[in-house]
């Protein structure tokens, strides 16, 4: 792994910017096409780009605030804390900074807040996958426990940022006194990438037919909660902040603050299903997806 997509003297191209600009434009892509395709969506197309790149500054801005302010022990500095392009980034401080703006772009402009919470659904799941591609490139943030199972991993030396860990509970790469461990590591990195495939899909196929407007905004909020609770964060090398079970041989442990606040959000999912079961039909559900207009 490699966090240097592509050098040319002292220009370089990172891959984890490289993943957050694709997520981007992935966004904007999406957005465009739907909002074309669904004139009764009520949204106009430059409204809403000007609107994505606000709420993406909001986003990176609440993703590294949060992931700062749970892992302050990891920087020695203001300055050290500022350097995001050395990764470590909170998706849920992403998403709650995201929410925040555009509740406040669509209560300026009458609009429902689950429309364009709906209609970045999609492709807020393909962003978690290119967020662990970023990861896993730059060895950082999402990094795995030890384990002897046979699927577990050795970082190569040339891998940097936080690719190698403590193998003593509660000591950062920073604080750490003892020779750092490559591995073998759990690749979490790519189970979070299957989140987003899985997150993805389930979206995909269950809004085939007309779903209210609110449907995709809470099951979203539920199946990311649940599934990276079960397929990601028992694997990942944090602090686990309640110990109710842990096996030190396969790497797993739960439970995380991720995890923690996973039930937290899972209860907000179904609030928010419960609160929109009885909108419209949403602009965004119904149709076949293969269909839309290039």
């Amino acid at each position: 792994m490699d966090p240097d997509f592509f050098s040319l003297g002292d220009f370089t191209i990172r891959w984890y910017g490289l993943c957050m600009a694709s997520t981007v434009f992935i966004s904007w892509w999406w957005s465009n096409k739907w909002i074309e395709n669904n004139k009764k969506s009520g949204l106009d197309k430059k409204d809403f780009e000007d609107g994505l790149f606000w709420a993406v500054v909001w986003g990176i801005f609440g993703a590294r605030l949060v992931y700062v302010l749970t892992n302050l022990s990891q920087y020695q500095n203001l300055a050290e804390a500022m350097q995001i392009w050395r990764g470590g980034l909170s998706f849920h401080g992403a998403i709650a900074f995201g929410i925040l703006y555009w509740s406040l772009w669509a209560r300026k402009r009458n609009i429902k807040l689950c429309r364009i919470l709906d209609l970045l659904a999609y492709p807020s799941a393909i962003g978690i996958i290119f967020g662990r591609i970023g990861n896993l490139m730059n060895g950082d943030d999402a990094a795995g426990r030890l384990t002897n199972l046979p699927i577990g991993y050795t970082w190569p030396e040339k891998a940097y940022g936080f690719s190698s860990f403590c193998p003593n509970a509660g000591e950062t790469i920073v604080t750490c006194s003892t020779e750092l461990v490559r591995g073998p590591v759990h690749l979490s990195q790519v189970y979070g990438m299957l989140v987003g495939l899985i997150l993805f899909l389930i979206l995909w196929i269950g809004t085939r037919s007309p779903k209210h407007e609110g449907w995709l905004t809470g099951q979203w909020l539920i199946w990311y909660s649940l599934l990276r609770s079960i397929l990601e964060e028992p694997f990942r090398n944090n602090p686990i902040y309640w110990q109710v079970f842990e096996n030190k041989e396969i790497g797993f442990s739960i439970l995380t603050l991720t995890q923690i606040a996973s039930f937290l959000i899972i209860a907000i999912g179904l609030l928010v299903l419960r609160m929109t079961q009885k909108n419209d039909t949403s602009p965004w559900t119904g149709f076949n997806y293969f269909k839309i207009k290039e």
